[in-house]
């Protein structure tokens, strides 16, 4: 499946995150010239956010980034900690 017939079934915030100007949007081509890309706070936000709203994104993505050659486990360690953070500020 491509991101486009991805695209085509999903949600309006889940599109936003991938139309021009979305931190999603071209990750894939930009991890491939700017490998620190894939660990800007937005991305990394957009990402947990994807995670959590569509694992078939999620999943689709992270395939492509390890495909890019993005440290994938780096990536979701991350991404947990930053999970972790915000649950704790909704808690208190």
């Amino acid at each position: 499946m491509t991101l486009e017939q991805l695209l085509g079934q999903a949600a309006p915030e889940v599109v936003r995150l991938f139309t021009d100007g979305g931190p999603l949007h071209d990750l894939v081509a930009k991890v491939r010239t700017e490998r620190d890309a894939a660990f800007d706070g937005s991305v990394l936000y957009a990402f947990a956010m994807l995670r959590s709203e569509d694992l078939r994104f999620y999943e689709f993505l992270r395939d492509q980034l390890k495909a890019a050659g993005v440290p994938i486990t780096a990536l979701e360690r991350l991404i947990e900690k930053g999970d972790s953070k915000t649950r704790n500020r909704r808690m208190f």
